[in-house]
């Protein structure tokens, strides 16, 4: 059960990161095709890295609101 989670949450993350990384390439006017396999997976891997520092920073102000008693942020 455990580990389903873990996979599920490893998945999401991953398609964030891809989603996030075509969008800076679009932005950037350029092409995947431009990039190596491996540039394309430093950026991945970066994009990861960021979302979950992301989420980490969201889930504790969460915490913290609620400790307080907010309940929406």
């Amino acid at each position: 059960m455990i580990s389903n989670i873990k996979d599920n949450s490893k998945k999401f993350i991953r398609k964030q990161a891809i989603e996030k990384v075509k969008e800076n390439i679009t932005y950037q006017q350029k092409n995947v095709s431009d990039y190596s396999k491996e540039e394309l997976r430093t950026f991945i891997l970066k994009e990861e890295k960021r979302i979950i520092k992301g989420a980490g920073l969201k889930s504790v102000l969460v915490a913290a609101g609620a400790m307080v008693g907010i309940t929406y942020i």
